[in-house]
């Protein structure tokens, strides 16, 4: 049975911030889009297995466990919700960033 995957609003964010930089600042729209394109086909993917990939510890949320998956170089964390059988984005986030302090605000 597949699990279903939901976006939070800070994980959609996240990814027009993705998108508006690398189009905006970088002046590269074909590569923007094709960046978000694999970090969402990637997501797609959990609806399989979410386990499959590590915890992350340091996430600011303790007691719930955090999962990461790595695409290129951007980390996307999200949890596993059995009893909704539903994985859950949180958070994409460049991974050569101050990550504590990102995922802290």
């Amino acid at each position: 049975m597949k699990w279903h995957v939901a976006y939070t609003t800070k994980a959609g964010k996240d990814l027009i911030d993705i998108l508006c930089y690398i189009r905006d600042d970088l002046q590269e729209p074909d590569t923007a889009i094709k960046q978000v394109g694999r970090i969402v086909a990637q997501i797609d993917k959990l609806d399989e297995m979410p386990g499959r990939f590590r915890r992350y510890s340091d996430y600011p949320e303790k007691g719930r466990h955090i999962h990461v998956v790595t695409v290129d170089h951007y980390l996307v964390f999200y949890v596993i919700d059995k009893a909704a059988h539903e994985v859950r984005i949180l958070n994409i986030k460049y991974g050569g960033r101050d990550l504590h302090n990102l995922l802290d605000n």
